[in-house]
């Protein structure tokens, strides 16, 4: 079972990524409603995930743990709607089979990870 696709599989377009929070849920900022919320990603270390070779252009589907170590609001430059972007940094990480969808964790888990059950 594979971890890894190439690009020329599918499309991929990193910027129709995102996490799905509804505004509602998301607090205003300076008496602004804010419109949408970012994960921007961090790590200090290297972390060993996979043990298989990879190519330039492969696309792999990780899970990672990460603990949120800063907040921020921005308005996007192309938009100009208010984000708020919260900084992870990852803690650890691990690859799984390509052909795992998503939507089985999700399921199972709900949006706050699993926290609501």
């Amino acid at each position: 079972m594979s971890h890894l696709r190439s690009v020329d599989d599918q499309e991929f377009d990193p910027d129709k990524v995102e996490a799905s929070f509804g505004n509602a849920d998301l607090p205003a900022f300076e008496g602004q409603q804010v419109d949408f919320a970012r994960l921007k990603l961090t790590s200090v270390n290297d972390l060993e995930v996979l043990d298989e070779a990879v190519h330039i252009d492969d696309i792999v589907k990780l899970v990672c743990e990460g603990r949120v170590v800063r907040v921020d609001h921005v308005v996007d430059d192309k938009t100009g709607r208010l984000k708020r972007v919260h900084t992870v940094k990852v803690l650890d990480a691990f690859a799984l089979p390509w052909e795992f969808e998503i939507s089985t964790i999700l399921s199972r888990g709900g949006q706050n990870g699993g926290r609501d059950a």
